[in-house]
């Protein structure tokens, strides 16, 4: 049986604005989408906005075996974008996520290792991993402990590289 969707919510007023556009709700992005037709797949391109797309995005992510929850947070904390259930607070996860990853980029700062690409955080309860999606923010995302962390790495990765292409 598929998992219940919980629903996206993100905080227009922190996405970027267009220059062409005088609302993030209304900047519009040409997105290629995989159709089949008679056996046959074809792109067409579909008009979406940056809300849509991030909707899009967040579906696409909880799809993946083992995710339970993410998040796009700026990287200061301020919550751009979540599909947290309703009882968590996505936007102190925000604030503690992006807290962390500045404190681990300023460790291997200092001793001389540059910036990470990501960091993960494990408990028995499941893990959180925090990656840059963009020069202004991360994308957050808590699975669960027992699912292989090699091929949610390699997911995360692909999905902060879309992120990264939306919101820079």
């Amino acid at each position: 049986m598929p998992k219940a969707q919980p629903k996206v919510r993100c905080n227009a007023m922190l996405l970027p604005i267009s220059p062409l556009s005088d609302s993030p709700t209304n900047t519009f992005f040409e997105l290629p989408i995989l159709q089949r037709h008679d056996h046959i797949y074809v792109f067409r391109f579909v008009n979406l906005t940056t809300i849509q797309i991030l909707e899009k995005i967040f579906n696409d992510l909880l799809n993946i075996e083992g995710i339970e929850a993410s998040a796009i947070a700026s990287r200061d904390g301020l919550l751009i974008c979540s599909n947290l259930p309703q009882k968590r607070n996505a936007e102190a996860f925000a604030a503690m996520a992006a807290t962390m990853f500045g404190a681990a980029e300023a460790a291997t700062t200092v001793l001389g290792k540059g910036i990470p690409d990501k960091i993960i955080v494990e408990s028995k309860h499941g893990r959180i991993i925090a990656t840059g999606a963009g020069l202004r923010t991360l994308l957050l995302v808590m699975i669960e402990q027992n699912v292989a962390l090699e091929l949610i790495l390699i997911k995360i990765a692909k999905v902060s590289e879309r992120v990264k292409q939306v919101l820079d």
